[in-house]
């Protein structure tokens, strides 16, 4: 700014222009706000906006808490802006304070940001666990610590990522004011919806600033967070029901690892099998009890049940070796604690397989009416299930005796009389047994409904029970196992099987064959 000043002396008058420098101001750019929260270890910029009507800017100076940060000379003109950033490290309160200067030193007041720094962490996050079903109330805990110096409440978030990566928010929920080193838990509470998608969940957890009731949305700064990985698995089916895993051949070995048989007891849990049809012979029976006993105690303290699985085409005629097998788990269990038992035996026989089974130009078997071989093999075979159930009886042991039989025992021509008897193939079996086990081979929920139907009817109104199995396995034909369409298409077949069938008394459930595919899937 100009100033004249006049000067009188005796004879003359003097007339002098003098400059009047006028201070710069300076004012908030970014952020606008005069506060501002932010989460300990978070950087920020701040932005200056100086402006000198004499157009003599020169730079700024830059203070945290009254102590001096830094002096930039960025400045020129009339008008311009400066920045400084920091990364707040501690909690706490702190002042910012940005001063413009000119190029005569004269300096602004300054531009001020109160930011208040906290700091929060997840003492402890208890997701859901296990198996789950569509429909189910799911309960977490979160405990929240003021790790800050800051007396403050915080808002916690829960999500449950699906399988497909989106995500069930769940209400967030506000502590209470904690003081610095306090802590608060909070518990959530949530129903799956009924069409829940099948498969593993991550459940996250995360401690916010703020919560807008409007948007549902969180607000910054994020104080901390946790991601737990396959927390939890959601499957079809009801609870009450069977859903069985077979364990042939060598996956039967995990026995010899204990770690290997801890991680199958834990992959059952985590996918809802409650039934084992594990693979034994007479020869681990006898020489390795020990190792049954330690893993079917650990079994049953997860609350899944085992049975003993074994079975040959040759046991057809072979009734002695077959008997004496049954006789060895009858045995092992006598010399076993009760929660070391098997629950049941099941075989798989598949008389079916044998050579001198009769089979058309399609390689399909022929119908017992056409073929006396075919006949008399599956009279043989109800022999067999007749002397095994004997046996369960007289040995005085609660033994489940279950099984495995293709779905086409209850087709056209599969009639034959035992005992006095007409009836299906599958009837009989079914008379005779506890449990039949109807191996669907097919990869459409549609046609393992339609199969199943006979046997699930039948099973009802004798009051015996039909479980229905589903292949995972690769093979030579696709549709007839879920190889190819995974795991999510498996559980969508059990979900409308067990939808069908769910009223039917005679319906026990449903079994995966068999761990080694399942396992990948």
């Amino acid at each position: 700014m100009a100033m004249i000043i006049i000067l009188v002396s005796a004879q003359t008058v003097y007339a002098i222009t003098a400059i009047q420098n006028t201070a710069p101001s300076a004012s908030r750019y970014d952020p606008n706000s005069s506060s501002l929260t932010l989460a300990a270890g978070q950087a920020r910029t701040f932005i200056v906006k100086g402006t000198d009507p004499d157009g003599n800017l020169r730079g700024t100076e830059w203070y945290l808490s009254g102590k001096h940060q830094s002096s930039r000379f960025a400045l020129s003109g009339p008008g311009g802006t400066d920045s400084w950033s920091y990364t707040f490290n501690t909690s706490g309160m702190y002042a910012i304070e940005a001063l413009v200067f000119d190029t005569q030193n004269a300096y602004s007041s300054p531009a001020l940001w109160t930011v208040q720094v906290d700091s929060a962490s997840i003492a402890s996050f208890n997701p859901p666990t296990g198996t789950k079903y569509p429909g189910n109330t799911l309960s977490s805990s979160v405990t929240v610590k003021n790790t800050g110096r800051n007396t403050r409440s915080y808002w916690v978030g829960l999500s449950y990522r699906k399988p497909d990566g989106t995500l069930y928010n769940i209400p967030a929920k506000q502590t209470n004011t904690l003081s610095p080193n306090s802590q608060q838990t909070l518990n959530f509470s949530w129903n799956l919806p009924p069409d829940a998608p099948y498969g593993s969940y991550n459940a996250i957890t995360s401690i916010w600033n703020g919560y807008n009731s409007n948007t549902s949305l969180m607000k910054s700064p994020k104080y901390g967070s946790k991601n737990i990985k396959d927390a939890f698995t959601v499957v079809s089916g009801n609870p009450k029901q069977m859903r069985a895993l077979f364990i042939w051949g060598a996956a039967s070995t995990v026995l010899d690892r204990s770690q290997e048989a801890d991680s199958l007891i834990q992959y059952s849990k985590e996918h809802g099998i409650n039934t084992l049809f594990f693979y034994t012979d007479i020869s681990r029976l006898s020489n390795s009890p020990s190792q049954f006993k330690s893993f079917i105690a650990r079994a049953h303290s997860n609350n899944i049940s085992v049975h003993a699985l074994n079975g040959e085409p040759a046991w057809t005629t072979d009734h002695q070796t077959a008997t004496n097998y049954v006789k060895a788990v009858i045995n092992y269990n006598k010399n076993s604690r009760t929660n070391e038992r098997f629950d049941g035996v099941c075989l798989d026989v598949e008389s079916y397989v044998l050579k001198s089974w009769e089979k058309d130009s399609n390689g399909d078997s022929l119908p017992l009416a056409k073929s006396s071989v075919n006949s008399n093999l599956a009279a043989q075979y109800l022999k067999l299930l007749s002397g095994i159930k004997n046996t369960i009886s007289s040995s005085g042991t609660a033994v489940t005796f279950g099984v495995d039989i293709p779905f086409w025992f209850d087709g056209n021509g599969f009639e034959l009389t035992y005992n006095k008897s007409n009836r299906l193939l599958s009837s009989h079996v079914q008379d005779i047994t506890d449990i039949t086990t109807i191996m669907d081979y097919t990869d459409n929920y549609n046609n393992a409904i339609a199969w199943a139907r006979y046997e699930i009817d039948y099973a009802t109104r004798i009051n015996k029970s039909a479980v229905i199995a589903f292949e995972t396995q690769k093979l030579d034909n696709p549709g007839s196992t879920f190889y190819e369409e995974g795991a999510a298409a498996l559980e969508n077949a059990i979900k409308q099987v067990n939808s069908s069938f769910s009223s039917k008394q005679g319906f026990r459930g449903v079994a995966i064959h068999s761990y080694e595919s399942y396992k990948y899937e």
